[in-house]
């Protein structure tokens, strides 16, 4: 019998307390975070405010209880 495996696999993966704490909107701005160098020029690729960015990464950071990112003053 011949097997038939799939070219290509779709994971979508949301971490939830009350409300989505990790989903695709994080990933990505960590994942620029992690390409730019900065959280700053990664929400400005994103074009999303300093706030909300900090909003969703802060809450993130409560909810799952560790430091997604390090802070540096200054850059």
């Amino acid at each position: 019998m011949k097997s038939y495996l799939p070219k290509r696999f779709d994971f979508r993966v949301r971490v939830f307390m009350e409300e989505p704490d990790f989903g695709k909107g994080v990933a990505q701005l960590l994942s620029l975070t992690r390409e730019k160098g900065s959280l700053s020029a990664a929400y400005k690729s994103m074009g999303m405010a300093a706030s909300k960015a900090w909003k969703i990464l802060n809450r993130a950071e409560a909810d799952l209880g560790v430091k997604l990112v390090e802070r540096k003053s200054g850059g």
